[in-house]
């Protein structure tokens, strides 16, 4: 027997046939009850109504909104432009106030690929397609504006980095690049952490996480500032991010952070004057190999990718620094 409806919800209700009699069922357990394994379960609707609801849910969520087709679009013309995959998801704003990925794609590519990918915002802002909201500030290496965006009704938040004024103290300078790194780990989609001779890929906005942390330990500068100084150069350098380009806006973030420590640490006469990319006599003098890391897979092995910590000098005592190798650079 086949049965096209159920409306056998509770017991003392109907259940409709193909022949068109119904018949009453009875209680759970009480003779009239039909269709075996059927009487007492809940069921609301018919199998048709079920396909129906199911196909209608579905259809609901996979429409398109008018923001989905415009950031699609928009995130369709920023991979040709950056040359990398951009997805609608990287519109999306953290809820731990991360930001979005939209904003790392921008700050790992290249200098021209990054401001061509800007010019086209620019031109979707001019041109009405999207509409242009303020963005948060923060002091950066060099001048980097993402807009926030408005995209159909969806916010899309941005970020506007501007570097620190001229004349500013190093020490100084270094400390309001904290947040900056901070700000660009959580819109990365993988950082690799470097620290005590190990690396750990971790997502970006775990590392914003981290970071913060540790910013939060570091607080201001105290009695020994060259200590300050090489740990705060150390949260930032300590973050490796493979996929930036030469002049990127992150290679050139860990660059400045290097040269403002290097500066701090000159002038409270506590710099060791020492070329770290390059592995000389001296090199293992001023290089703490254990507390150095390996990168595996990296094509160049032994080549010094970065400074994670730099070595300081006060009178006759040294603290030796940190670098990230290639694989094959500790041995």
């Amino acid at each position: 027997m086949e049965f096209t409806e159920t409306t056998a919800r509770t017991a003392g209700r109907t259940m409709r046939r193909t022949d068109g009699r119904t018949e009453q069922t009875g209680r759970t357990g009480e003779a009239g009850q039909t269709g075996a394994g059927i009487g007492g379960q809940a069921a609301a609707e018919t199998f048709e109504d079920i396909g129906m609801q199911t196909t209608a849910s579905h259809a609901a969520q996979t429409a398109q909104t008018p923001s989905d087709e415009l950031i699609g679009q928009l995130a369709a013309d920023l991979t040709v432009i950056l040359g990398r995959p951009v997805h609608p998801k990287d519109f999306r704003a953290r809820r731990d106030g991360a930001l979005p990925r939209l904003i790392g794609a921008l700050a790992v590519a290249a200098p021209r690929s990054r401001r061509t990918a800007s010019r086209l915002l620019a031109e979707w802002i001019r041109a009405g397609s999207i509409q242009q909201e303020p963005s948060p500030e923060t002091a950066g290496p060099l001048e980097f504006d993402v807009p926030s965006l408005l995209v159909g009704g969806t916010p899309v938040p941005g970020l506007r980095m501007i570097p620190p004024p001229p004349g500013l103290p190093p020490q100084d300078a270094l400390e309001r690049l904290l947040p900056a790194a901070a700000a660009l780990a959580g819109t990365l989609a993988e950082v690799i952490e470097v620290g005590q001779g190990r690396t750990d890929r971790s997502p970006g906005w775990a590392a914003r996480l981290r970071l913060l942390a540790r910013i939060d330990e570091l607080g201001h500068p105290g009695h020994d500032q060259g200590e300050w100084v090489v740990n705060a150069h150390e949260a930032i350098a300590s973050l490796h991010v493979p996929e930036a380009e030469p002049g990127s806006v992150w290679t050139s973030l860990i660059d400045a952070a290097r040269a403002h420590a290097d500066a701090a640490l000159k002038a409270l006469g506590e710099n060791v004057d020492a070329d770290l990319l390059r592995r000389d006599d001296a090199f293992a003098e001023i290089v703490d190999m254990q507390r150095s890391a390996v990168l595996d897979g990296h094509p160049v092995p032994g080549k010094v990718l970065q400074v994670v910590r730099l070595p300081r000098r006060r009178g006759d005592r040294t603290w030796r620094g940190a670098v990230l190798f290639g694989a094959g650079g500790v041995s």
